[in-house]
């Protein structure tokens, strides 16, 4: 029997995304569809398949959008996957670092 990941955001990458999407959204309603689109698609990805992605930092893992500087941070606990950042590749990676449940 396949394992069903349930998903969970950090209350920090909510804010992280939110801010990204608004971001896309002022430049153009398109690219901001497209990232909506390919972050949706990237999080079927990860709640399909968590284990394949890159470790980063301890059991942290990462998968990055293929069309936007942005990756997914998350970590894996039992049958939850917890976005930890939605983070944009310009930023310190210390900030997500240390999140955690």
């Amino acid at each position: 029997m396949e394992k069903i990941y349930k998903i969970r955001f950090h209350p920090k990458a909510i804010v992280e995304f939110i801010d990204q999407a608004n971001w896309y959204k002022v430049r153009s309603l398109n690219v901001y569809h497209n990232f909506l689109i390919e972050f949706d698609q990237s999080i079927v990805r990860i709640q399909d398949n968590p284990n394949i992605f890159q470790i980063v930092y301890k059991e942290k893992r990462k998968v990055s959008l293929s069309k936007f500087p942005i990756s997914i941070v998350y970590s894996i606990h039992e049958n939850q996957i917890l976005i930890l950042s939605v983070f944009h590749h310009s930023r310190n990676p210390k900030i997500w670092k240390s999140r955690s449940e």
